[in-house]
């Protein structure tokens, strides 16, 4: 079998035995990265990706992904919804034509 793993650390007597508190409870390795593992998950449970990035790829100012504040929050920001908004209705009515210049 292979040997233990073994880790030094500089701290104070304090920390080392909180340390340990934690370490002798997640007795191998897996166990650590799944217990990080679902911390990160569960910080991350509510994150969605912005519409237009989705549908058009990125763009200046687009985070690509958010944790929303509104249950129906669909994009990362305004400028994104207005963008998307223009690409999929297009004017269709030409510019007037400016007289004088």
């Amino acid at each position: 079998m292979s040997e233990p793993l073994k880790v030094m650390i500089e701290t104070s007597e304090a920390k080392a035995r909180k340390l340990l508190s934690v370490v002798s409870s997640l007795s191998d390795l897996s166990a650590i990265q799944y217990e990080i593992e679902a911390a990160i998950e569960k910080q991350w449970a509510g994150l969605r990706y912005c519409r237009r990035y989705l549908e058009y790829g990125p763009r200046t100012g687009c985070e690509g992904s958010f944790l929303p504040n509104r249950i129906d929050k669909i994009f990362c920001c305004g400028s994104c919804r207005k963008s998307l908004h223009e690409k999929r209705n297009p004017r269709t009515r030409p510019k007037r034509k400016r007289h004088g210049k």
